[in-house]
């Protein structure tokens, strides 16, 4: 029995990335490290083309050190994300050659409640929340602007406290606010069950597989430092994966539901997985906690 734990060979890699789409958001993050280390290298030629004396080179070495700090770890979770989708991708497929391994443990999913068909649920922007994130901004924005043009017309000190806090909270807001955008506009996902199958809309992709043609049932992190939780309902040919603990801290999104009165995300998704789990009757595997290959499982 060969151990799960390792990583897969340049060929199994390949075929790997070649039929896993979760590759495509990879490629993104990839670019988005490179154009990250690109304007840290621009950083530096830039600061070694300024000053070098007194104050500001001890200024100018510590930002240099802090960005470094701050590269090295976008560099290492790019590399330690794409490790972690090899491991699954490699495991997944020995799943459906080789059966389930011994190496592999399950996870309880809950008795299905009963529901109307087609059953969807789905996670969104929430419209309410954007209006009035900017509706602060603008008013943010304008206070600045209105302390601006007072300290230009008397030079008081307290119009010009204004212009920088005003300004500084500006930035900082619109900073966090763009990074929360981002995470959500590929966090956003549609799932649809009906007698047939599962169609899902999951980072911009939408994939549906019928019930019949389902092999396997699993579960594991959505990257590689555990944050969420990532489910897939696979075969040779197709993924269609969804997510939950995807809202966490993400205010820009909302959830939505055809059949409860309530729209607490983790839950729904819970009521997703059984009726799952009703409709294929796999197990839920979960292909990021693996034992490790002894002769007592081989």
């Amino acid at each position: 029995m060969k151990d799960l734990n390792k990583l897969p060979d340049a060929t199994l890699s390949k075929e790997i990335k070649r039929t896993d789409p979760i590759w495509r958001m990879m490629r993104i993050m990839r670019i988005v490290s490179i154009f990250l280390s690109l304007l840290f290298l621009s950083g530096i030629a830039y600061f070694l083309a300024g000053f070098f004396t007194g104050e500001k080179l001890f200024t100018i070495l510590g930002s240099l050190f802090m960005l470094s700090l701050w590269l090295l770890q976008t560099v290492y979770q790019q590399i330690s994300n794409e490790r972690h989708w090899l491991r699954i991708g490699a495991r997944r497929l020995d799943m459906l050659h080789n059966g389930i391994s011994p190496q592999i443990q399950s996870a309880r999913v809950p008795a299905p409640e009963a529901a109307p068909l087609p059953l969807v649920v789905s996670l969104d922007w929430n419209r309410k929340a954007i209006i009035i994130t900017g509706i602060t901004l603008l008013i943010l924005l304008l206070l600045a602007l209105v302390g601006y043009v007072l300290w230009r017309a008397d030079g008081s000190d307290g119009y010009f406290f204004v212009v920088i806090s005003g300004s500084l909270l500006f930035s900082i807001i619109l900073v966090f606010l763009l990074g929360l955008a981002y995470q959500a506009y590929f966090l956003r996902q549609h799932i649809e069950i009906d007698e047939e199958g599962i169609t899902t809309r999951y980072q911009r992709q939408e994939y549906r597989i019928r019930w019949q043609d389902a092999r396997l049932f699993a579960q594991y992190s959505s990257n590689s430092y555990g944050g969420g939780q990532t489910f897939e309902l696979s075969n040779e040919q197709v993924i269609v994966r969804w997510s939950k603990d995807a809202t966490l801290g993400n205010y820009l999104l909302k959830a939505a539901n055809n059949f409860a009165d309530h729209n607490y995300y983790d839950t729904l998704i819970e009521q997703v997985n059984a009726q799952v789990a009703e409709h294929t009757h796999l197990p839920l595997l979960r292909l990021d906690i693996i034992k490790p290959a002894t002769k007592k499982n081989q």
